[in-house]
C-alpha cells in the first residue's frame, strides 16, 4: 500500500509499477494497480493506493519486506529535477523558470512523468532552462532573485554535510 500525490491521480493507470528491494538495487518487479481510493486523505492530499506483483515476481522477498516503488511513464522524453524545484498551485504542477534576463521568474507548468527518492522527471522544460531548484515554494512573479549556479556535484557534497 502506498500513498499518492493527488497530481498524479488523472494519470495514474498511465504509469508503468514496479518495485524493488532497498538491499538490491538491481532487482526489479512489475506491479500492477489493484486498488486506488476514491478519497484523498485531508492532512496530506494524497490518496491509498494497493498494488500487486506480477505473478510469482516477489517471491524473492521475504514475507514483510519494505520495498521502494518506481513510477514512471517509459514513452515520454523529460528533465530531472530535484524534488524541492516542484511547486504545486491549486490545479497543477510546475517551476519557477528565470527569465532571460537571469532575475525574474516566470511560473512553468510541468506534467511528471516519474519520482525518485529526491528527484522527479517532468516534460515541458527544455535542458537549457535556468529552473529555481531551492526556495522554489516561496517565489513569486512579481520578485527579483540572484540566482547561484552550483554544479550537481557540488550540490552533492552540500547535502552530505548538511547545508542544502
Amino acid at each position: 500500500m502506498v500513498d499518492l500525490p493527488e497530481e498524479i491521480m488523472t494519470h495514474v493507470t498511465e504509469f508503468k509499477a514496479e518495485a524493488q528491494p532497498w538491499d538490491n538495487k538491481e532487482d526489479s518487479v512489475p506491479l500492477r494497480l489493484r486498488e486506488l481510493s476514491p478519497i484523498a486523505a485531508l492532512p496530506s492530499r494524497t490518496y491509498k493506493a494497493r498494488y500487486v506483483a506480477e505473478q510469482g515476481g516477489l517471491n524473492r522477498s521475504p514475507l514483510g519486506s519494505t520495498l521502494k516503488l518506481r513510477l514512471s511513464r517509459p514513452s515520454e522524453a523529460g528533465v530531472t529535477l530535484p524534488l524541492g524545484a516542484i511547486v504545486k498551485t491549486a490545479d497543477e504542477a510546475g517551476v519557477w523558470v528565470l527569465k532571460r534576463d537571469g532575475k525574474h521568474p516566470i511560473f512553468v507548468k510541468v506534467t511528471i512523468l516519474s519520482y525518485g527518492a529526491t528527484t522527479v522527471r517532468v516534460s515541458g522544460l527544455s535542458e537549457k532552462m535556468r529552473i529555481v531548484t531551492v526556495g522554489a515554494q516561496k517565489i513569486d512573479g512579481s520578485m527579483n532573485v540572484i540566482p547561484i549556479e552550483r554544479s550537481v556535484e557540488t550540490m552533492d557534497e552540500l547535502s552530505k554535510r548538511g547545508r542544502v
